[in-house]
């Protein structure tokens, strides 16, 4: 059972209040209601400015003065069970008192450094700023100069900060009757702010890892977080940020956000884009696909690094999260440029080569140009698709290529769609290889994963009866890759390999 009878379990404190101000006293107690309170100040009841619950009660004095300091305040409480009362206790209101004391701040080099204080008293008000450098023993009053304004008043501002401004900061405030009062102590630190460079653009083959790693500049401590498409990468707030078993999940937009006491920077965003290949362990360093015409100038290998280049028959996936459209850049099959990004294909042959967008997670519109490299051209527009791919939102089309030409691919979403497109320029089966020391033949194959594929293999071309199937993978909804070798090759005379995709099939 609880105990009946008021018990007071938490007393009025001894309050001190600027002359205008409102003074409050609080009293917390337990016992069984109802409760009953009664203020009393100077021996007299108050009935107003309380507000109580069943166990608490709060006093508020308006508009305090200095006549009211000595004030004695008391609190008595009453249940059918009993009644106790509090402590007495006390109101002061200090002639000059703080009412409003200054806070420690941090500034930039070059910042303004600024202290506020409210005080009241009897007027006029007298105030002296005092500073103790960082390093010195002795603290010497401010005065006012080319920098520094308002050392005799409530606002202190010191302009063109420098480090020798850092240290301990307080106020002296005298009445009219000289007598003073001293606020607390505040610290002013100052610094550089951060900086962050670009963690850099590459291009990474499926499954790999890579590490960002930007250099930074300003005073230590620093704090980092690492973001993939403006949204905060779980637990990344280290100076470097490593992913590891890349896949489509990855595919975006890297920055980070460094902070320190002095303020905060972001650096450049940089894209990860990911080749669906097994070759290769490192990254391919390289601009990001570029979102303006004028970028093409980029893609021209004799002037600078090549932008983004789609391998042919290795499917890249690239996103187009805060693409930007040109200025009177033209529309492709009707859609209007939105978020346009390009990406450079060297033909490896002459033939009608197949481009496709199926696998992207939005709406796409592609189209395919070539281009003479005069950066005061427009590029030519070859073919266009909006949704001929198989499920009438990506884009499939073909075009006629040149061996050892360069041609220009730019992807867009319709009506301003964004997402992580998915890019295959060539056929499914590519990266052929022969190894004669141990007579294996070796290819890779990254079909449509959307669709039931399978690598079908003869001896003969002409086989009547169809082509059997070595190998099948079934419809997924996830970016895959194969790697297949035929360990008998040396003892084929010839062999054939196509890959058959099952449109009927779905994950």
């Amino acid at each position: 059972m609880g105990q009946p009878q008021p018990v007071i379990t938490v007393h009025p404190q001894n309050t001190d209040a600027c002359v205008g101000s409102n003074a409050i006293f609080y009293v917390e107690v337990t016992g069984n209601p109802p409760m009953s309170f009664q203020w009393y100040t100077n021996g007299v009841f108050v009935p107003a400015g309380v507000v109580s619950s069943q166990t608490n009660s709060f006093l508020t004095l308006d508009n305090v003065q200095f006549e009211d300091s000595g004030m004695t305040v008391e609190v008595w409480i009453n249940n059918p069970f009993g009644y106790t009362n509090s402590t007495q206790v006390f109101l002061h209101v200090p002639d000059p008192h703080i009412c409003e004391q200054p806070v420690s701040t941090a500034v930039p080099v070059g910042g303004i450094i600024s202290f506020h204080v409210s005080a009241a008293g009897s007027e006029p008000l007298m105030y002296q700023w005092w500073f103790l450098r960082t390093g010195l023993p002795n603290a010497t009053p401010l005065t006012n100069s080319a920098r520094v304004d308002g050392a005799t008043n409530s606002h202190l501002f010191i302009t063109n900060a420098t480090g020798s401004d850092a240290g301990t900061y307080w106020v002296a405030v005298t009445n009219w009757f000289y007598v003073g009062v001293t606020s607390a102590p505040v610290q002013c630190a100052v610094g550089l702010p951060p900086a962050a460079s670009n963690p850099g653009s590459r291009i990474v083959n499926v499954f790999k890892s890579t590490t960002f790693i930007p250099t930074y500049s300003g005073t230590l401590p620093r704090a980092y977080q690492w973001f993939r498409n403006d949204n905060p990468v779980l637990n990344a707030t280290n100076t470097q940020l490593t992913l590891t078993n890349i896949q489509r999940p990855e595919v975006g937009l890297y920055h980070v956000l460094v902070s320190n006491a002095f303020g905060t920077a972001t650096s450049p965003q940089a894209h990860l884009q990911v080749r669906l290949t097994l070759e290769g362990t490192s990254p391919v360093f390289r601009e990001e696909a570029t979102d303006v015409l004028d970028g093409l100038t980029n893609a021209v290998p004799s002037l600078v690094l090549p932008a983004t280049t789609v391998l042919h028959g290795v499917p890249l996936l690239f996103s187009t999260y805060n693409a930007t459209a040109s200025a009177g850049e033209a529309s492709r099959c009707g859609v209007p440029a939105t978020h346009s990004l390009w990406i450079l294909y060297t033909s490896p042959r002459t033939e009608v080569t197949r481009v496709s967008t199926e696998g992207s997670d939005f709406d796409t519109v592609a189209a395919v140009y070539s281009w003479n490299g005069n950066p005061g051209s427009a590029p030519t527009q070859l073919m266009c698709d909006n949704d001929s791919g198989y499920d009438g939102a990506d884009s499939v089309l073909f075009f006629p290529a040149a061996t050892g030409q360069n041609y220009y691919v730019a992807v867009d979403g319709v009506s301003g769609a964004t997402g992580t497109a998915r890019l295959q320029v060539g056929e499914n089966i590519r990266k052929f290889s022969y190894n004669r020391t141990n007579g294996t033949f070796r290819f890779e194959l990254a079909g449509p994963f959307w669709y039931e594929n399978s690598l079908r293999s003869a001896s003969n071309l002409t086989l009547p009866s169809g082509w059997p199937a070595i190998l099948t993978m079934p419809a997924t909804n996830k970016d895959w890759i194969i790697g297949y070798t035929n360990t008998s090759a040396a003892a084929d005379a010839a062999r054939f390999y196509t890959v058959n995709v099952n449109t009927n099939s779905a994950p």
